[in-house]
């Protein structure tokens, strides 16, 4: 074996996994959140709104970069980021907000825990007010008390969101 192609792919290996190597802007993959219940996707709206539950569909505004900002207890922490750089947000309670101008700072109300359930749903638990997002009305989306699959008991389907 040549020692310099060792070398080589060796470092290679270790900045990839040392974090030297950082991905570039196109490697970046947007994904679908689609609830349980309502087998609807989160929509953004624009900048400084509200985002809905609306149907899936192949639009823009209805794919988010799920992007792992810690770890907590096992459960990833993401940051939910919009195409244009606009982040789901929890500024008051019970509300889920949009921040705009690519507002996305890490703060602990735009931090959600993923919380993987049984069926392979995603339960997502707001960091600062730990209460997860919900759809139990139509076309809205906001936070509750959270309802996660405890004891062998399942969660609510309007608090579970499929990743595609």
């Amino acid at each position: 074996m040549n020692v310099r192609r060792f070398v080589a792919g060796l470092s290679i290996v270790l900045l990839a996994v040392l974090g030297g190597a950082q991905p570039a802007s196109a490697d970046i993959t947007y994904l679908h959140a689609r609830n349980n219940k309502e087998n609807r996707c989160i929509q953004e709206n624009g900048p400084n709104s509200s985002p809905t539950i609306e149907p899936c569909n192949i639009e823009w505004n209805q794919v988010f970069q799920f992007e792992i900002y810690a770890w907590l207890n096992g459960s990833a922490v993401y940051l939910i980021k919009s195409r244009n750089g606009n982040c789901l947000d929890a500024l008051v309670i019970n509300s889920v907000y949009v921040q705009g101008s690519g507002s996305c700072n890490g703060g602990t109300s735009q931090q959600w825990i993923g919380i993987t359930q049984p069926n392979g749903t995603l339960v997502f638990v707001n960091n600062y007010w730990s209460r997860c997002m919900e759809t139990a009305y139509v076309n809205a989306l906001y936070m509750d008390a959270c309802s996660t699959w405890i004891n062998g008991v399942p969660g609510t389907a309007d608090q579970q969101f499929a990743i595609y």
